[in-house]
């Protein structure tokens, strides 16, 4: 299972928590400059394996660049590609590419704004804390080496990333039962998605909802019966599942 994001590193400081003196506000120098650089990045949550790649711009034509990368190191072996909801992942250049490939590939969508569900969020932050958080960069290419270096650590050392997938391999069932009702399922023969939608159910906890009230006898006792929560929900959206885009050929 590879989780799959895009983040964003500016070369302008930014800062995480710092100590001084009381009466002494810290002062940090900056460019006044708001270049940045962008990383695709994807990691597998059971070896740890993490992988990047920069580019210019987020859109279809660079995300299928950044498929065609991890194509050449997993290929042929099964993958289950966990994405989150950005308007280019749904694209129909991108979903005919799914499509091509769906033999050994297998694509889901995170529900939407739900970050703490893609692993790969964990790495950014770690990227954040053991490499730009605090500093001051002078330049693009200044930030570009320390990006280079906290990434290829992760690549040589998966252990120090290693916790931080933890959460997601605990929470293995919950995450599977939000890609069921989430993901993107290909239909043929026209390839049009599915997305079930209309409520975001996160689990399958249960939540004590009176149904109905019966008296026993004889001291007429109030009996609450219970049922799963959101399962009408679930129902009526698997009901009105609808079908997108329409321009998927």
């Amino acid at each position: 299972m590879i989780h799959a994001g895009e983040a964003i590193f500016r070369q302008d400081s930014t800062l995480h928590w710092t100590w001084a003196r009381r009466g002494h506000q810290p002062e940090f120098p900056t460019t006044g400059q708001r270049k940045s650089v962008k990383v695709f990045g994807c990691v597998d949550v059971h070896t740890a394996r993490f992988l990047y790649r920069r580019d210019v711009v987020f859109n279809a034509m660079t995300y299928l660049t950044f498929l065609e990368q991890v194509t050449r190191h997993y290929y042929p072996r099964p993958i289950i590609w966990i994405q989150d909801n950005a308007s280019y992942h749904k694209d129909a250049d991108v979903w005919e590419w799914f499509a091509s490939n769906r033999a050994w590939w297998t694509v889901a969508n995170l529900p939407p704004y739900s970050p703490e569900l893609n692993a790969v969020e964990r790495l950014w932050h770690h990227t954040r804390l053991t490499g730009t958080h605090k500093r001051y960069f002078e330049d693009v290419d200044e930030l570009n080496g320390t990006l280079t270096r906290v990434f290829r650590s992760m690549q040589r050392r998966p252990d120090q990333i290693r916790g931080y997938l933890q959460h997601v391999l605990h929470g293995a069932n919950k995450l599977g039962i939000l890609l069921r009702r989430n993901a993107p399922h290909l239909v043929s023969p026209r390839l049009q998605l599915v997305f079930l939608s209309v409520w975001r159910i996160v689990s399958r906890e249960m939540r004590s909802t009176i149904s109905s009230r019966t008296n026993s006898s004889p001291n007429r006792r109030s009996v609450q019966r219970v049922r799963p929560s959101g399962a009408l929900r679930q129902q009526m959206a698997t009901s009105f599942a609808s079908f997108s885009p329409s321009s998927t050929r």
